[in-house]
């Protein structure tokens, strides 16, 4: 009996610490994307961004997402993939306006994603 709610109990701090670690780290990583994203909208603005700029971003991601991908849905990744390969794309043939707008919709990902995973009412039910 003893070790039966023991082991219930461990079970359970296991999955809670899990689920914290978890929330910590989503949140962590796009944070960390935001700040880069950040900074390429800025330099859009000022039309001083590289393809090598933009490509840095990018490849920041790609790292990152392979990571997670434990945790976050693959269609969330995708759409980042699409949105900044779009923001390359038009940085590399000087579109810089086009290419702030893709950047400002990676950072309003970067805020939007991380609270589909959060533990909240409306998420669990």
């Amino acid at each position: 009996m003893v070790k039966s709610i023991v082991t219930v109990i461990v079970s359970l701090l296991v999955l809670i610490g899990g689920a914290i670690y978890e929330q910590i780290y989503v949140a962590n990583a796009f944070d960390r994307l935001s700040e880069r994203v950040e900074i390429m909208q800025e330099k859009e603005l000022d039309g001083t961004a590289t393809v090598s700029d933009a490509k840095a971003v990018q490849d920041f991601w790609i790292k990152e997402k392979e990571k997670m991908h434990a945790f976050v849905s693959h269609n969330d990744i995708k759409e980042l993939d699409l949105w900044l390969s779009e923001g390359v794309a038009f940085t590399k043939n000087g579109k810089f306006d086009e290419a702030f707008t893709k950047y400002a919709v990676v950072a309003d990902l970067c805020k939007s994603i991380p609270k589909g995973y959060l533990i909240r009412f409306e998420n669990v039910f």
